[in-house]
């Protein structure tokens, strides 16, 4: 009877039906029935992702320390500390100038762990953080 009408519904919307047409009904009887009757219903498919921009691949610059990206990695400690380490990485060389681990790290700390970096090396095009496009930062 409640199928006639729609014959979308699964056994939780039968369910539902029936107990809010008060036939006070355990739901284990009513996944029995339908399965004895068997009645199931097509699993939709999920439609595909479209990214809404084309990829493109990110550029390396030709030469090492034209850019360096900067990350924060934490980590916990057997005190239940969390340990916060600055990574500051040439992407072409893969190389790490500066791991700086410490319990806080301010961001004058991290003003004074690149300026050390620039100092050693020179200064780079431009400082990277995260994936996106947004976060550099050209000196």
């Amino acid at each position: 009877m409640i199928l006639s009408k729609n014959s979308k519904y699964g056994c939780g919307m039968i369910h539902l039906k029936l107990r809010q047409q008060g036939l006070n009904i355990n739901h284990k009887r009513t996944e029995r029935i339908y399965n004895q009757q068997g009645l199931k219903l097509n699993r939709r498919r999920r439609r595909a992702k479209i990214a809404c921009e084309e990829r493109v691949p990110v550029e390396l610059p030709a030469e090492p320390m034209k850019v360096l990206t900067m990350d924060f990695v934490t980590d916990s400690v057997n005190s239940n500390r969390k340990l916060k380490i600055l990574t500051v990485l040439d992407p072409v060389t893969n190389k790490a100038p500066v791991i700086y681990p410490a319990f806080s790290i301010t961001g004058k700390d991290v003003s004074d762990i690149l300026e050390f970096v620039c100092e050693e090396n020179g200064y780079p095009d431009y400082f990277k953080c995260d994936k996106d496009q947004s976060s550099e930062v050209r000196i």
